[in-house]
Protein backbone atom coordinates (compact mmCIF):
# COMPACT_ATOMS: atom_id res chain seq x y z
CA UNK A 1 0.00 0.00 0.00
CA UNK A 2 1.75 3.44 -0.82
CA UNK A 3 1.64 6.44 1.36
CA UNK A 4 -1.01 8.05 -0.48
CA UNK A 5 -3.69 4.91 0.05
CA UNK A 6 -2.69 5.03 3.50
CA UNK A 7 -3.52 8.80 4.17
CA UNK A 8 -6.54 8.19 2.44
CA UNK A 9 -7.49 4.83 4.54
CA UNK A 10 -6.70 6.95 8.32
CA UNK A 11 -8.83 9.74 6.79
CA UNK A 12 -11.49 7.62 6.03
CA UNK A 13 -10.94 5.83 9.63
CA UNK A 14 -10.87 9.31 11.39
CA UNK A 15 -14.35 10.64 9.50
CA UNK A 16 -15.86 7.49 10.79
CA UNK A 17 -14.98 7.78 14.11
CA UNK A 18 -16.09 11.74 14.34
CA UNK A 19 -19.40 10.46 12.79
CA UNK A 20 -19.81 7.69 15.48
CA UNK A 21 -18.18 10.13 18.48
CA UNK A 22 -21.38 12.65 16.91
CA UNK A 23 -23.59 9.99 16.88
CA UNK A 24 -22.89 8.93 20.02
CA UNK A 25 -22.91 12.13 21.72
CA UNK A 26 -26.61 12.98 20.15
CA UNK A 27 -28.31 9.65 21.77
CA UNK A 28 -26.39 10.67 24.92
CA UNK A 29 -28.51 14.21 24.83
CA UNK A 30 -31.73 12.67 23.44
CA UNK A 31 -31.09 9.83 26.42
CA UNK A 32 -30.34 12.04 29.42
CA UNK A 33 -33.39 13.43 30.42
CA UNK A 34 -32.84 17.06 31.08
CA UNK A 35 -32.59 18.60 34.50
CA UNK A 36 -35.61 20.63 35.15
CA UNK A 37 -35.83 22.81 38.78
CA UNK A 38 -39.58 22.33 39.62
CA UNK A 39 -41.14 25.57 41.06
CA UNK A 40 -42.11 25.35 44.86
CA UNK A 41 -45.47 26.85 45.69
CA UNK A 42 -45.80 28.19 49.01
CA UNK A 43 -49.12 27.32 50.38
CA UNK A 44 -51.40 28.83 52.80
CA UNK A 45 -52.99 26.83 56.16
CA UNK A 46 -55.91 24.55 55.16
CA UNK A 47 -55.10 25.23 51.58
CA UNK A 48 -56.78 21.90 49.92
CA UNK A 49 -55.66 19.11 48.03
CA UNK A 50 -57.81 17.02 45.78
CA UNK A 51 -57.53 13.96 43.70
CA UNK A 52 -58.95 15.45 40.96
CA UNK A 53 -60.66 18.97 39.34
CA UNK A 54 -63.88 17.98 40.23
CA UNK A 55 -63.35 17.11 43.93
CA UNK A 56 -61.65 20.85 43.96
CA UNK A 57 -64.45 22.42 42.18
CA UNK A 58 -66.99 20.19 44.39
CA UNK A 59 -64.91 21.23 47.82
CA UNK A 60 -65.31 25.17 46.45
CA UNK A 61 -69.44 24.64 45.50
CA UNK A 62 -69.53 22.94 49.17
CA UNK A 63 -67.68 26.42 50.76
CA UNK A 64 -69.98 28.71 48.87
CA UNK A 65 -72.96 26.74 49.70
CA UNK A 66 -71.74 26.31 53.45
CA UNK A 67 -72.32 22.70 52.98
CA UNK A 68 -69.98 20.64 55.34
CA UNK A 69 -71.25 16.92 54.57
CA UNK A 70 -70.71 17.71 50.64
CA UNK A 71 -67.12 18.93 51.29
CA UNK A 72 -66.10 15.80 53.81
CA UNK A 73 -67.38 13.39 51.12
CA UNK A 74 -65.03 14.70 48.26
CA UNK A 75 -61.01 13.48 47.69
CA UNK A 76 -60.07 16.26 49.54
CA UNK A 77 -57.77 16.91 52.30
CA UNK A 78 -55.53 20.08 53.79
CA UNK A 79 -51.80 20.13 52.35
CA UNK A 80 -50.18 19.75 55.78
CA UNK A 81 -47.88 22.37 57.42
CA UNK A 82 -44.01 21.82 56.14
CA UNK A 83 -45.08 20.18 52.89
CA UNK A 84 -43.08 20.52 49.91
CA UNK A 85 -45.28 21.44 47.23
CA UNK A 86 -44.24 21.62 43.47
CA UNK A 87 -46.06 22.99 40.98
CA UNK A 88 -46.37 20.36 37.74
CA UNK A 89 -48.30 21.99 35.41
CA UNK A 90 -51.16 25.19 35.27
CA UNK A 91 -54.46 25.38 33.98
CA UNK A 92 -55.55 28.36 32.54
CA UNK A 93 -59.00 30.33 33.58
CA UNK A 94 -61.32 32.42 33.26
CA UNK A 95 -60.37 34.27 36.52
CA UNK A 96 -57.46 37.06 36.76
CA UNK A 97 -56.58 36.23 40.03
CA UNK A 98 -57.32 32.42 40.47
CA UNK A 99 -56.33 29.39 38.79
CA UNK A 100 -56.20 25.32 39.12
CA UNK A 101 -52.83 24.22 39.73
CA UNK A 102 -51.30 20.14 39.48
CA UNK A 103 -48.97 19.90 42.07
CA UNK A 104 -46.78 16.98 44.26
CA UNK A 105 -46.68 17.26 47.35
CA UNK A 106 -43.84 15.79 49.68
CA UNK A 107 -44.14 15.21 53.29
CA UNK A 108 -42.14 13.34 55.52
CA UNK A 109 -45.40 11.98 56.98
CA UNK A 110 -45.67 9.96 53.69
CA UNK A 111 -43.29 7.67 52.20
CA UNK A 112 -43.56 9.13 48.81
CA UNK A 113 -45.04 11.85 46.58
CA UNK A 114 -48.74 12.98 46.10
CA UNK A 115 -49.93 14.01 43.06
CA UNK A 116 -53.53 16.47 43.36
CA UNK A 117 -54.94 19.56 42.26
CA UNK A 118 -55.19 22.79 44.64
CA UNK A 119 -55.80 26.80 44.05
CA UNK A 120 -53.05 29.05 43.11
CA UNK A 121 -54.34 32.66 44.01
CA UNK A 122 -52.25 35.86 42.02
CA UNK A 123 -50.96 38.36 44.66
Amino acid sequence: MDRTAQIRCATQVLDATRRNAVAALVALVIAVPSVVVAEVLKTSPGQPLCIDQDSLAGLLMAGVTHNREAAKSLACESIPAGAKVEVIERYPSGSTFMRVIKVRVTTPRHPGPTIGFTLELDN
